[in-house]
């Protein structure tokens, strides 16, 4: 839990530099073991009222660990650094595009160039998102589904072959 520490400090050293002091307290830092592909995540629940926006929720940077392992040092700074300046562009500036113009500018403030993406060989990692997929058949031939198709059909709903038009059923 030392590292995840670490990274909270990083995130309220950031806030006090960009001027959001009152935030220090509130954001929230975690992992997220489900992530795979993203390095972060900022979460910011937001509504709007006659009055202007306001917070629902406590804001939140969740952190994917099993990249983080594979990170360099910088790369994780940038990457904490990247995900603050989201909770603040949204939260201080209302600014809802998430790479706008002003997160590109909170992003040059901390000394960082405004890329989006990072450079981790996800797929080499074994980490990208593989769809599962399922037999039916019907008539003619077997057929691939997905797993929302399977669910749909364990539900109730009928599909059927475009070819026989027979129902498919799984195998």
């Amino acid at each position: 839990m030392a590292e995840l520490e670490q990274y909270k400090e990083l995130v309220k050293k950031t806030l006090i530099d960009l001027g959001c002091q009152t935030l220090v307290n509130v954001v929230e830092v975690k992992w997220n073991s489900r992530m795979r592909v993203m390095a972060g995540r900022a979460n910011v629940y937001m509504r709007k009222s006659q009055m202007g926006y306001f917070i629902t929720r406590n804001p939140s940077i969740e952190l994917c660990r099993i990249l983080f392992q594979h990170m360099t040092d910088g790369e994780k700074r940038k990457t904490v650094i990247h995900e603050t300046c989201h909770v603040v562009a949204h939260i201080k500036y209302e600014e809802l595009a998430h790479h706008g113009q002003i997160w590109k500018s909170l992003m040059r403030k901390c000394g960082y160039s405004p890329d989006v993406y990072h450079d981790m060989p996800v797929k080499q990692l074994g980490l990208t998102n593989r769809k599962r997929r399922y037999k039916a058949k019907c008539g003619c031939r077997e057929h691939t589904i997905t797993t929302t198709t399977k669910n749909r059909i364990n539900r109730g709903c009928m599909y059927q072959c475009k070819v026989c038009k027979n129902k498919l059923e799984l195998i």
